[in-house]
């Protein structure tokens, strides 16, 4: 019997925890990801501000970033 009242109790609270921590893990990496875009942003701003890069690769770069940015926020719609 308490095997049984442990398997009916412990078990869905067990799979309830994994789930939570799942969640935890995905919010945590897709802020890590948006995050990395960001500072990538940034540091090519400052390139450019520097006069490490000139205007046209400045702006080739904003390009594929801001596009990596808008294809990760699609892929993230799209899985919800």
């Amino acid at each position: 019997m308490f095997i049984l009242d442990d398997l009916l109790l412990w078990l869905p609270l067990k799979g309830l925890v994994a789930v939570s921590k799942r969640l935890e893990d995905l919010v945590e990496k897709e802020r890590t990801m948006e995050s990395d875009v960001s500072s990538e942003l940034v540091e090519n701003q400052i390139s450019f501000e520097l006069g490490e890069i000139d205007e046209k690769e400045f702006n080739r770069r904003e390009e594929r970033l801001l596009e990596e940015m808008n294809k990760r926020k699609k892929d993230e719609e799209e899985s919800e």
